[in-house]
C-alpha cells in the first residue's frame, strides 16, 4: 500500500497544470518543493515527476530524480524505464542503473 503524506494531493494537480502549460520551469520549483517537503516517499508522485521530467527532454533531470528517491518502488523503476527506453539517448543512463 502506497503511503501518501498530508499535502501530496495538491502537488498531483499542480503536476497536471505544468503539463497542461509545458512549463519546465515549473517541474523544476516542483520537485524542490517535494523534497522540501519530504515527499520523496511518495512513489506516484515521484513516478510523475520523472515522467514529466523525460516528457520535456530533459532525462538527466529524470534520471537525477530516480537516484534521489530513498526507496525505488514499482512505480518509479517502471517511470525510469519507460523514460529511458522512449529517450533517444536513453541506453547512455541504462549502464547506471
Amino acid at each position: 500500500m502506497v503511503r501518501r503524506r498530508r499535502g501530496g494531493d495538491n502537488y498531483y494537480a499542480l503536476l497536471h497544470g505544468v503539463l497542461a502549460k509545458k512549463d519546465i520551469a515549473n517541474v523544476r520549483t516542483l520537485h524542490l518543493l517535494i523534497v522540501q517537503h519530504g515527499l520523496f516517499f511518495d512513489p506516484i508522485l515521484c513516478s510523475h515527476t520523472i515522467r514529466l521530467y523525460a516528457s520535456f527532454g530533459y532525462i538527466s533531470m529524470a534520471y537525477q530524480m530516480f537516484l534521489q528517491i530513498p526507496s525505488s518502488s514499482v512505480y518509479t523503476w517502471s517511470a525510469i524505464i519507460s523514460s529511458l527506453s522512449h529517450a533517444k539517448h536513453g541506453h547512455r543512463f541504462i549502464h547506471n542503473i
